[in-house]
């Protein structure tokens, strides 16, 4: 079964709350004041054909949460214990078909991609037809042009490259991120109103940043060779130590609307 099929047979209120065209589900949004209608609009007038499933829903895979891999109890306290992913586009052409999982930032679109691809993750089977990105114009530009001529894995590696000369960089801008989302959360969530979903979605974002961390240091043979000797616990230590130093803010105080003072 291709993604396209697969994909195409999930219903809506099911792992999604549409799933269809996108050039249908475009009209319920409003371009002057939904924040999402311009990407929307954009890669509608790229691809008429694509369809798209919102917010759909990655169940956690439990192994992934444990202390053995990626020590952040809190996203095993998210609403059925899922991550929920906005916007999952799906196209075919001839015999090929092609997801995108676009997000406002690249490393929160990996993180997507790793969660839902892991071993027993919902689009296992299928990650090999999938591409993360993000919602720069010009990339997206060129993904378009490339999208059913060449192999997933190649055009991920080649934008991986463009935004990211080393694991080092990445790992730079998955911190600023994540200290960018404890700097600005509480304010976002005195004036929120739905402070629910904010929460969620934050919690959601912070252990994305950590997969993506950790995966990409794991996928790395460079720095397994030259960093670990080739010993791969040694290199999946590190992971961990660099999936650790993504700092958050905890569920509890997020609701309670302060960090909690220690000695």
């Amino acid at each position: 079964m291709s993604i396209f099929t697969y994909l195409n047979s999930e219903k809506s209120g099911d792992y999604c709350e549409y799933n269809g065209d996108l050039k249908d589900y475009i009209l319920c949004k409003d371009p002057d004041s939904d924040r999402d209608y311009a990407i929307l609009r954009f890669l509608l007038d790229k691809r008429e054909d694509l369809k798209v499933c919102v917010n759909y829903r990655i169940p956690l895979v439990e192994s992934s949460i444990s202390n053995l891999i990626i020590r952040y109890r809190d996203v095993a306290k998210l609403d059925h214990q899922s991550i929920i992913c906005p916007y999952i586009f799906y196209t075919k052409e001839e015999n090929q078909s092609k997801a995108l999982i676009v997000a406002e930032d690249y490393l929160i679109a990996k993180g997507f991609y790793y969660a839902a691809t892991e071993k027993d993750g919902i689009l296992a089977d299928y990650k090999n037809f999938i591409i993360a990105i993000d919602e720069d114009r010009e990339r997206l530009n060129e993904l378009f042009e490339v999208l059913f001529k060449e192999r997933s894995a190649l055009i991920q590696r080649k934008f991986d490259n463009e935004l990211f000369k080393s694991y080092d960089e990445l790992f730079a801008h998955a911190s600023e991120l994540a200290a960018k989302m404890r700097d600005t959360i509480f304010e976002e969530l005195s004036l929120s109103k739905d402070r629910s979903s904010l929460i969620q979605k934050t919690i959601t974002e912070w252990y994305l940043l950590k997969k993506t961390v950790y995966v990409q240091y794991m996928v790395n043979r460079e720095l397994l060779n030259q960093r670990h000797d080739g010993d791969n616990r040694s290199q999946r230590a590190q992971a961990k130590k660099n999936a650790d130093a993504i700092q958050f803010i905890s569920m509890s105080e997020l609701w309670k609307g302060h960090v909690d003072q220690r000695a």
